[in-house]
């Protein structure tokens, strides 16, 4: 599979995070992935996007992730 990029968050919507005056915050996210074949194997970075302006205000590092049961 090609680059892709696809929203985390609850299921299809996305889901705001809100932090404290810290920067803190925590959010519980998932996809769906009952459509993708047993085995696929995927490579993962996250970002965090501010919505207001859609500047990526945090990343993480490139994972690889591999569909299971």
């Amino acid at each position: 599979m090609g680059p892709h990029g696809l929203t985390l968050g609850q299921g299809l919507a996305p889901q705001a995070i809100t932090t404290d005056g810290r920067g803190t915050g925590r959010a519980d996210l998932f996809r769906n992935l009952a459509f993708i074949a047993l085995g696929t194997e995927f490579d993962i970075q996250f970002r965090v996007i501010d919505t207001t302006t859609s500047a990526v205000v945090l990343a993480s590092a490139c994972y690889q992730f591999t569909v299971s049961q």
